[in-house]
């Protein structure tokens, strides 16, 4: 972790620091812990210039991967049951579009190019009036490749076909304009930042039009989606809004560096 996002953590766990239930708004610590947990909101809105009530809090990428696309397979399957991605994804994309297959959805998996990357044509050759969701990483895990992200999100605007894509390795590493890139879902993971390990974000764009079912079930927490229940950590939560906030201040030199590094 980044030394500022450790410091950031450590101030929200013991008694000289905000320890309670952010869901405990009933009394003042938890006032003030909800408080925090908006806050660091709004710094990670604001790193991908959209709105704080876009993105829901969960436990990482992995889970971010499960609840757009099992969210948006169950909601939309009186739409169609057919689903794009590529050979090469994170597998709690390709596990997941897998369990999908076993409860009758067809799945696509769309094969790079020799550089590793999948075209805009290749992927608009795939869709069918079935296609209810196109998920695609931005990066790649293994390669590096980086996908053409921006072209594709503004092609499939003019589909029915939601899209999603799986951010984890680009956050905090290029810029992400989410009010001027038109994608639907995007995923991403603390740790792969600078920030703790078991946190992240699921943004969803325009709540009143992509409605997700969710995959787990109880308190509620995330009251303003009810997508995702259990108790806000809100020491991982201010630490991720930490890292992501700088890294996107350190986004250039970093790049530079890495660059001369390459």
């Amino acid at each position: 972790m980044a030394p500022e996002a450790a410091d950031a953590m450590m101030r929200y766990l013991d008694l000289s620091g905000t320890f309670a239930n952010p869901a405990s708004i009933q009394h003042c610590l938890g006032q003030t812990a909800e408080s925090a947990i908006e806050d660091a909101r709004s710094k990670i809105a604001s790193v991908f210039n959209t709105k704080k009530k876009d993105f829901v809090f969960t436990s990482g990428a992995t889970e971010s991967n499960n609840l757009a696309i099992q969210g948006v397979a169950q909601t939309y399957r009186h739409q169609g049951k057919h689903i794009v991605t590529s050979a090469i994804e994170h597998k709690s994309v390709l596990d997941t579009c897998k369990h999908l297959e076993s409860h009758g959805f067809s799945v696509t998996y769309l094969r790079p190019d020799n550089e590793g990357r999948i075209s805009v044509d290749t992927v608009l050759q795939a869709i069918t009036d079935d296609t209810i969701l196109v998920s695609l990483m931005y990066a790649n895990n293994e390669t590096g490749a980086i996908q053409p992200i921006d072209k594709l999100a503004q092609a499939l605007q003019d589909q029915k076909a939601l899209f999603h894509v799986d951010a984890a390795q680009v956050a905090g590493k290029l810029p992400i304009d989410l009010t001027a890139m038109p994608i639907d879902l995007l995923s991403i993971s603390a740790h792969k930042f600078y920030g703790p390990k078991g946190c992240g974000c699921l943004y969803v764009r325009n709540r009143n039009k992509i409605h997700l079912t969710p995959i787990m079930f109880g308190g509620g927490q995330e009251y303003r989606f009810r997508l995702r229940p259990g108790t806000l950590p809100t020491h991982q939560i201010v630490a991720m809004a930490t890292a992501l906030t700088l890294a996107h201040e350190n986004m250039a030199t970093d790049f530079a560096h890495c660059r001369t590094l390459k």
